[in-house]
């Protein structure tokens, strides 16, 4: 019944903040390995890069410098969603500040992990590629599947003022091309407090 409910409400939460994206594994974890598998339609197929890049307002490089925490949303008190210390090292898509917050759906429910794709939560000292929403309050919300793909940390170096090398911009080039080519979305837009 647990299982049941938690597949429920990953569902009825995908709809109502309208992120679902393509997803054919939209896994709930929990503390003893169960797993429930959940499908939801979608307006953009993450594993289409152009039309994932016309849906989300932001698309930047960025360093996690610390967890702040998991938090509950009042509408959806069910829901857990954890919150990131995020040094921006290169902006792709939109132009946010260096230091900037943003949040991820899951996190810890009664000792109950909550993990709604594969990609895991990020890590403390990794570097990814964020894909992420503007929020109406202005916070930043990333993608609930591939918000966040991991970058071989090795391969980067970013100066402060977010130029890269030739290498760092090849690893980044399938990003790069996707955004220049994206397909836009017709949906009402918002302005992250985190832009510059």
């Amino acid at each position: 019944m647990k299982k049941e409910k938690l597949i429920f409400i990953g569902l009825l939460f995908l709809t109502i903040i309208g992120t679902n994206l393509c997803v054919e594994n939209n896994i709930v974890y929990t503390n003893n390995n169960e797993k429930g598998m959940s499908y939801s339609n979608s307006i953009a197929d993450s594993n289409d890069l152009q039309k994932f890049s016309g849906l989300v307002d932001y698309i930047f490089v960025g360093k996690v410098e610390n967890v702040i925490g998991t938090f509950f949303n009042e509408s959806l008190p069910e829901i857990p969603y954890t919150r990131y210390g995020i040094r921006v090292l290169k902006n792709l898509k939109g132009n946010l500040i260096e230091k900037t917050i943003v949040s991820k759906n899951g996190g810890y429910e009664n000792n109950k992990l909550i993990l709604f794709d594969d990609n895991g939560f990020p890590q403390k000292n990794e570097i990814y590629v964020f894909f992420a929403f503007a929020q109406e309050d202005g916070e930043i919300l990333l993608a609930t599947i591939d918000g966040n793909i991991k970058l071989d940390i090795n391969d980067f170096n970013f100066s402060i003022d977010g130029t890269s090398n030739l290498k760092e911009e090849e690893k980044l080039y399938k990003y790069t091309n996707a955004i220049k080519n994206r397909k836009e979305y017709d949906r009402e837009r918002y302005i992250s407090k985190y832009e510059k």
